[in-house]
């Protein structure tokens, strides 16, 4: 099955080799759905309203990061061939029991580097996008199909903007081990995710970020 996962921003937290939160977020729903209780079937769809609440780092290893609170309309549909829910868009095209192949995306913002402690007096990065294919794999399921465990590996390619242009920057993946838990009963219908992974950047992806010019060079910071 061959699926296709949006991610409206990259929130830039699973990128280093320690055991984090994938989202940090606190998301209170007033739901509505065609059948009852997190502990029967899912319902085909819900519609509420709720608070998002993230860290995003200036960019993928960034010392500096901003904290975001958004309202959010919340919604899910779960079809046969689609599925939907804030955050990402999945159509099934090709699926084994074991193994997904998805299409995934991904928006970053622009980041002001004068705003930014490492960055002083650099090039600003504009918006950038990332597009390519997402590799799933089922490890562990448990019993009662509440916890599961999955090996992911995005890998996509990166253009950024400047709103002239769009440039190619080169490519970006993640392998990761996640660890989920849908929402039951017991925890009041939230769902979670925990996650483990290492960041991977070409060469052109890591001169765009990480580059620094002779110009933009100080005593503290060397070309590169």
């Amino acid at each position: 099955m061959i699926s296709f996962i949006g991610c409206f921003t990259d929130f830039y937290v699973v990128e280093r080799l320690s055991l984090n939160l994938k989202y940090l977020f606190l998301l209170l729903i007033l739901s509505q759905s065609v059948s009852a209780g997190v502990t029967g079937k899912l319902p085909l769809w819900e519609a509420g309203v709720g608070m998002l609440n993230f860290r995003q780092d200036r960019y993928r290893g960034s010392a500096d990061h901003t904290w975001y609170n958004w309202p959010l309309p919340a919604f899910i549909y779960r079809g046969k061939d689609v599925e939907a829910e804030n955050g990402f868009i999945r159509g099934h095209f090709f699926k084994t029991e074991k193994f997904t192949l998805d299409l995934s995306f991904s928006l970053g913002l622009n980041v002001d580097s004068d705003k930014d402690t490492l960055r002083k007096n650099m090039r600003d990065l504009g918006p950038i996008f990332e597009l390519g294919p997402m590799f799933r794999y089922y490890l562990w399921k448990s019993e009662d199909g509440n916890h599961f465990l999955n090996f992911e590996m995005p890998y996509r390619a990166v253009y950024a903007t400047d709103g002239k242009k769009v440039e190619h920057v080169g490519y970006y993946s993640i392998p990761y081990l996640a660890y989920n838990s849908r929402p039951t009963e017991n925890t009041f219908g939230i769902a979670s995710e925990l996650s483990v992974g290492a960041s991977y950047g070409s060469t052109n992806y890591h001169d765009y970020f990480y580059g620094v010019r002779n110009k933009e060079a100080t005593p503290t910071r060397s070309p590169y």
